[in-house]
């Protein structure tokens, strides 16, 4: 039941960020403010826990594989070993999603800033460009260990989340992945219910190739999984921590399999979205997810994300280091989704101005994205 519970979740925010919400924020009046993972100190990291060599340069060298007599399904349990281990984390990187739908090509470019410490204390910002939008969206899921929070500079608000799951959940699409990837390995306890563990997810792995990515011998490991034709991984040979990651956005063969909602799981997507529980919003949620497997069948989704790791360390970090401050003129909603189930659409607030109702994929003409 969670994990439906967290695909819809996950779908809702992602769905959201594809209504015309965006063109309610001139870029006149749009958050300028944002808050980096530099702004922390950081604490020498001895090479025996972390490297923190990260050179700014995209410069590959590969070699011919050597296995070093490790298998990949062994090397794959190393990395969620090592990050297991670890108590903080610190990175800084960069999303690049090329996607090819229906002959309609699009590049999304995303940066971000991951804070994380054990046991579910995190802070991660990101800031994206987008394709036909004149502006750069920001966003922030954080929590000092007590509540989580989500904001989105798209609707000029935040609020507070019901689980770390749900706001990590709902903070994937919008992050592109950077709330994902490394949080899923390193914070393994808010995941555990989703089956997300590397070992488990990607089928029949093979390790291709050593490549050497700005400074880091990296095993390069790939092979296809439960949500892509082939997902790869560069591994850190020095501390096997991920370094690079790209994903083929074309579905595994079968296709992407997506469960069956039942009356309680749409009910409890509702609760942890903070809406209120009605025939309609249940109706409409489903709508949603009827949707969402037809778009996945029937559009022809093509490309690649690749996240890259620089700066990676794992420093001293305290309670108040995963505090995020919102832009002042941000709004604190009951939830970020008001209205998207309900029937009327989501409800858009720009910065100074009151709250605009629009049609989108939950209300009005109900239109597919793209449409």
């Amino acid at each position: 039941m969670r994990q439906v519970a967290y695909l819809a979740v996950s779908l809702a925010a992602l769905l959201w960020a594809a209504t015309g919400c965006k063109e309610d924020v001139s870029p006149s009046d749009a958050p300028t403010e944002s808050v980096s993972a530099e702004n922390v100190s950081q604490k020498s990291v001895s090479p025996e826990s972390v490297s923190t060599q990260g050179a700014s340069t995209g410069s590959v060298s590969t070699e011919s594989a050597s296995t070093d007599g490790v298998s990949a399904e062994e090397l794959l349990k190393k990395v969620e070993a090592a990050y297991e281990a670890l108590e903080t984390y610190k990175a800084e990187g960069t999303v690049v999603a090329d996607i090819d739908m229906d002959e309609m090509k699009t590049k999304q470019e995303t940066s971000f800033s991951i804070l994380l410490k054990k046991p579910n204390l995190y802070r991660i910002w990101w800031s994206q460009k987008m394709p036909m939008v004149p502006m750069t969206q920001e966003g922030a899921v954080w929590s000092d260990g007590t509540q989580p929070y989500l904001y989105m500079s798209a609707t000029n608000a935040y609020s507070k989340m019901g689980s770390d799951e749900v706001a990590l959940g709902a903070a994937t699409g919008v992050s592109g992945g950077a709330a994902m990837t490394v949080p899923s390995l390193f914070l393994a306890d808010v995941f555990e219910q989703h089956g997300l563990s590397l070992s488990s997810r990607l089928k029949n792995p093979v390790i291709e190739r050593i490549e050497r990515l700005e400074g880091h011998d990296c095993y390069v490991v790939g092979g296809p999984s439960v949500i892509s034709k082939k997902e790869t991984f560069w591994i850190s040979k020095e501390d096997h921590l991920i370094r690079k990651y790209e994903r083929s956005l074309e579905p595994p063969e079968g296709g992407v399999q997506m469960p069956e909602m039942s009356d309680e799981d749409i009910e409890n997507a509702l609760g942890v979205l903070g809406q209120e529980v009605t025939e309609e919003s249940k109706k409409n949620m489903k709508e949603m997810m009827d949707m969402s497997r037809q778009v996945l069948a029937e559009r022809k989704i093509k490309g690649t994300l690749t996240e890259v790791y620089r700066e990676v360390s794992s420093p001293e970090l305290s309670q108040d280091d995963f505090e995020y401050t919102p832009p002042p003129n941000a709004v604190l909603k009951e939830s970020l989704f008001e209205g998207v189930f309900s029937g009327t659409g989501p409800q858009c607030t720009p910065p100074g101005g009151a709250a605009l109702p629009k049609e989108s994929l939950f209300g009005g003409s109900r239109t597919r994205p793209g449409e």
